[in-house]
């Protein structure tokens, strides 16, 4: 068991401003839960989902599952069983927690399944997720890769041969890192890889290794466009950290000697599952002030990004009632709460823990003073309304493993 702590990068600076303005200047997308969930419990004939990059759409017509387009592709369409449910099973070694998104009414949602024994009822129907166990493979066939410090197993996929440039033997591997931060995949370790590749006339530390890597969008778009092998070094360790709106990683491969174009060498294509980043949400906020006669009620949502000094930033927002006892301009008690999905889909194996600290700071190191302590007891008073953006007080959450 590992009995270090590694820090993670710099992932959040929570910007915080609180705003006098009425919850139904709210905008229409920032419905509270129980609307949300209201809007979701019409019995549909329909309801659509994504589980990774495959879109699937389960339905009550029973005319429509195996039926094709025009081109003669079959459509994505999935029956619902005869009581209505439906049971998304999961990719091959994909475990719970897992986020599914579903589509009700031109409106995207994610759903975290926490224990295959959680259900969800969407559109009038209940959904659950059933897990898949790892095939069994021979010993001296598995491989693995290497993540902060662990080994991961590759999952062989029986895909054929794709026509290639290079007619090289060609090896197929799923990979679910879902619930990994970017930085904890800028060493992305593939020494196992070399070593089980290695022949008889061909020692490890001769094994050469290229490769290149693409970055997906949910919807299965590349993100960038890199067409270009790198020659591994000699720490055998790939930069594969992300960043935005990445879903998938497709990672290539070809190991065997340094001439790329050998005909012996073999391409190991691997497909990349991880968790986007795009709005990272760890916390919710409320405010309260003992002074005040009566509550404080709150609104929060997540504002987005926004730049200052060229570097990007989280913004946190909370709006205030107008018919609340607060005068507007007097300092309040800031509480910080747990956001349940990203503690989910990030903290699955309970391992995760943070700091927080006044300011924004690019780098964790020698950062002292932590203030988490005010913002999870009685509340960390501060005045948080401010008129310049350039003003609004900023906190650094550091976390670690």
């Amino acid at each position: 068991m590992r009995n270090w702590k590694r820090r993670l990068a710099l992932l959040l600076t929570a910007v915080l401003l609180i705003s006098a303005l009425p919850l139904n200047a709210a905008a229409a997308e920032d419905l509270p839960p129980e609307e949300e969930a209201a809007s979701v419990e019409e019995v549909l004939e329909e309801v659509a989902f994504r589980v990774g990059t495959l879109d699937v759409i389960a339905t009550s017509d029973p005319e429509k599952p195996g039926s094709e387009d025009e081109d003669g592709n079959i459509l994505p369409y999935v029956p619902f069983e005869d009581d209505g449910s439906y049971t998304i099973i999961l990719p091959v070694g994909v475990t719970t927690p897992y986020t599914v998104w579903f589509l009700v009414d031109g409106r995207e949602f994610p759903y975290v399944f926490g224990t295959e024994s959680d259900t969800t009822t969407i559109g009038g129907h209940e959904f659950r997720v059933q897990c898949q166990e790892m095939p069994e493979i021979p010993e001296d066939e598995q491989l693995f890769v290497t993540v902060g410090g662990e080994q991961i197993p590759l999952i062989p996929e029986d895909v054929p041969t794709t026509i290639s440039m290079m007619p090289l033997t060609e090896k197929r591997y799923s990979l679910n890192l879902t619930g990994r931060f970017p930085s904890e995949l800028k060493e992305f370790g593939i020494s196992d890889i070399l070593t089980k590749a290695s022949t008889e006339t061909t020692e490890p530390e001769q094994v050469a290794a290229w490769a290149k890597w693409n970055y997906y969008d949910e919807d299965g778009n590349k993100i960038d466009e890199n067409d270009n092998y790198t020659l591994v070094g000699n720490e055998k360790v790939i930069d594969l950290s992300y960043s935005g709106n990445t879903y998938n990683i497709q990672l290539e491969l070809i190991i065997g000697t340094v001439d790329q174009l050998n005909p012996n060498n073999q391409r190991y294509i691997i497909s990349v599952a991880v968790s986007p980043v795009s709005n990272l949400n760890p916390f919710t906020f409320t405010f309260e002030d003992a002074a005040l006669s009566d509550p404080i009620y709150s609104n929060y949502y997540y504002e987005g990004y926004y730049y200052v000094d060229g570097q990007k930033k989280g913004e946190y927002r909370v709006t205030v009632k107008s018919e609340s006892n607060w005068d507007g301009d007097s300092p309040v008690a800031l509480k910080l709460k747990e956001e349940s999905n990203f503690w989910r889909t990030f903290n699955a194996d309970k391992n995760l823990t943070y700091e927080i600290y006044e300011g924004y700071h690019k780098s964790a190191d020698g950062l002292t003073g932590s203030v988490k302590a005010g913002f999870t007891g009685d509340g960390l008073t501060k005045d948080y309304h401010v008129d310049n953006i350039d003003d609004r007080p900023a906190f650094t959450a550091v976390f670690s493993r």
